[in-house]
């Protein structure tokens, strides 16, 4: 976007505002205590741990993620070091990342990929033929059939893993200090479900230790944040109410924020996975929210869970209401592992909060405050709403394109269409017909006459100036022009370009005072961007004024930083708006036809912009206009185009920031669900 008055679309840092109003808290956004990402380095876990699945790994270790996310070693390799390496039992060695025995693999007798021939087996790490007695071929190995547990008496017989293979036979072979329970080896002074005795089996929460049952410790330890509340000095607790919606939508990869109710990190510091149920509670706001998931020893997990608000009855308070918020996290035996309680304040739901004077966390300057706040606010941007649909089918017909479906973005989000529009002027004898144009850079303007009538020889001289040549002109004196077309007659056309900075141009047709008669021109230029954009404003702003839309300085109560705001469709039935007010209301209407608005904000002031082409075409310029003064029908729409885009309100202003809602969108910061 070039600039005009700051025309540069940025990432939108809000600032304390309300048309005269006072406040400041300054809320900074807070992602470590937002939830894990899926995948990649997070802050929540040890240092050397990767997030992989939403659980910290150590890449140095774990076998399903060794090194990387998702690069799993093979079935008999582990991770060290970050490298999967194999480590087979003694007697065995790593052929093709598998364990062979190279005394017996027909396949690798004696050394790695060593086969033996046909009607050959292995014995002793050599090839012979056929498989001496007592041994026998099976599955390509010669093994010897009295004492391999796999092949105990013939070929495919296995034995139990409490047994062993004696003289061809299965056998238990319990070693001392176990007993076989069940036909299976257990160590009694250990084993739950055989604690002392075969079959005496310890109850939910209980170890076998020295053979006897006893209550044992959870090896899981759980410490719970509450990322979405904000804490203020002296100790009270805010729930932001109008960002509940947004509550557990996770941002694209590259997003700025994340919003959880509460956060369980768990820590397992046993030796076997273990289950565990978190539950968040927000009794007579929401409906109990519980989630399962199993912890895996040494890895730490991140869960956030966040319960069913109740919208509806959020977005209805109208002040500050104190509620609690419950985090829970239990066993599979439903013991208590830990518990964590918040009371807070829940702001009302119809406004927000400006600054971050109020709130612990960040000390920055004003720009950089603002902007960590201001992306927030475009949830009050509801192009959706229905009474914002009523009013854009009530301001097609007032745009000279017919409806902005058929030329706007809705028809070609690349770029507007520029068809030439016909026009039509009578022209006496010396005088003129001039458009007011603006250029962007290097885009170009192109006219054409259809007919040029009145005396013999009709024709007309086109120029185009500049503001500063247009100032100037003399007609029939030698005056600069940036372009000049004379005696241009039906069917003449012309085009220019402008430069790389673009500008303010007038347009004119002129009838000179050597032709002594009246010329009746009917002829057609192209639309530029800024005419599709003026003529969206000015269709929104006679709409909105035709329907006694005005400003006025409603007269809220403020509190530390707080502001309540109209939504867009409570400003047209209340036919009144402050700034922010105004400049939400004519970004919704513009977000509803296709267009990409910007709010701008400047010390107690805001107003709303648009993007004469999509953002990502990378080009274009941002237009504002001053919505405060739809009430004074002294003043155009254009006025307020002009008085937006030199700050009359604020002249000079301190600081000044914007908000693009296209990047909010891109957040995910959608529109409050009223």
């Amino acid at each position: 976007m070039q600039n005009m008055k700051r025309l540069v679309v940025a990432l939108w840092a809000a600032a304390w505002m309300g048309c005269g109003a006072e406040g400041g808290i300054e809320v900074p956004l807070r992602t470590a205590d937002a939830g894990a990402a899926d995948v990649g380095v997070d802050p929540r876990c040890p240092t050397g741990q990767l997030t992989c699945g939403g659980t910290c790994v150590d890449p140095r270790s774990n076998a399903l993620h060794c090194g990387a996310c998702g690069r799993a070693c093979a079935s008999a390799a582990s991770c060290v070091n970050g490298a999967c390496q194999v480590t087979c039992p003694m007697g065995q060695a790593v052929c093709d990342d598998r364990c062979v025995d190279l005394q017996s693999n027909a396949l690798s007798c004696g050394a790695c990929g060593r086969p033996c021939g046909a009607g050959e087996g292995c014995a002793m790490g050599a090839c012979v033929r056929g498989c001496p007695s007592p041994r026998a071929t099976c599955g390509g190995q010669c093994v010897d059939l009295l004492v391999d547990a796999q092949n105990c008496g013939a070929c495919g017989r296995a034995c139990p893993a409490s047994q062993s293979c004696t003289a061809g036979a299965c056998v238990s072979s319990c070693p001392s200090g176990q007993l076989t329970c069940g036909g299976a080896c257990v160590d009694a002074r250990s084993d739950r479900a055989n604690c002392g005795a075969c079959g005496m089996t310890c109850a939910a929460g209980q170890s076998c230790t020295a053979g006897s049952c006893v209550t044992m410790a959870s090896p899981i330890r759980v410490e719970w944040t509450f990322p979405a509340l904000w804490s203020r000095p002296g100790g009270e607790v805010w729930l932001p109410t109008y960002l509940v919606h947004l509550f557990g939508l996770r941002p694209p990869a590259d997003g700025v924020y994340q919003l959880e109710t509460a956060c369980a990190r768990l820590t397992n510091t046993g030796t076997a996975a273990q289950s565990v149920s978190l539950q968040v509670r927000a009794p007579g706001y929401a409906t109990d929210r519980s989630e399962e998931v199993s912890v895996s020893p040494g890895a730490p997990l991140l869960r956030c869970v966040n319960p069913a608000w109740n919208l509806p009855l959020l977005y209805a308070l109208r002040s500050l209401t104190p509620m609690g918020i419950e985090a829970y996290a239990r066993d599979a035996s439903g013991t208590m592992l830990s518990s964590a309680m918040r009371s807070v304040s829940a702001l009302p739901g119809n406004g927000v909060v400006w600054s971050q004077s109020a709130v612990d966390r960040l000390t920055t300057t004003s720009a950089d405050t603002f902007a960590a706040m201001g992306p927030y606010a475009s949830v009050f941007v509801t192009p959706n709403d229905a009474t914002v649909t009523t009013v854009r089918r009530a301001v097609e017909p007032r745009s000279q394109y017919g409806t902005f479906g058929a030329i706007g973005w809705n028809a070609s989000r690349q770029q507007y269409r520029t068809e030439a529009l016909p026009r039509a002027a009578n022209i006496p004898v010396g005088n003129q017909y001039f458009d007011r144009i603006y250029l962007e850079g290097n885009e170009s303007i192109a006219w054409a006459l259809g007919t040029v009538t009145g005396g013999a020889d009709a024709d007309i001289d086109v120029y185009l100036f500049s503001e500063s040549q247009y100032g100037a002109w003399r007609p029939g004196a030698a005056s600069p022009t940036t372009r000049s077309w004379t005696n241009q007659r039906s069917g003449a056309s012309g085009t220019y370009t402008a430069s790389a900075t673009g500008g303010w141009y007038r347009l004119v047709l002129f009838n000179t005072t050597d032709n002594f008669v009246s010329r009746d021109v009917r002829w057609a230029r192209n639309s530029t961007r800024a005419d599709v954009v003026w003529d969206a404003l000015a269709a929104i702003f006679n709409e909105l004024r035709s329907r006694g839309v005005i400003y006025r300085n409603i007269s809220s109560s403020y509190f530390e930083g707080y502001q309540p705001i109209s939504l867009p469709r409570d400003s047209v039935t209340m036919r009144a708006a402050n700034c922010i007010d105004g400049a939400l209301l004519f970004a919704s209407i513009l977000e509803n036809i296709g267009f990409e608005p910007v709010l701008h904000l400047v010390p107690g002031h805001a107003y709303v912009g648009v993007n004469s082409a999509p953002q990502s075409s990378g080009v274009g310029v941002t237009w504002f206009i001053e919505t405060t003064m739809l009430g004074d029908t002294a003043r155009s729409w254009f006025d307020a185009v002009l008085c937006g885009l030199s700050s009359c309100v604020v002249p000079m202003p301190a600081w000044s920031v914007d908000v693009s809602v296209v990047d909010a969108r891109a957040a995910r910061m959608r529109p409050i669900p009223y």
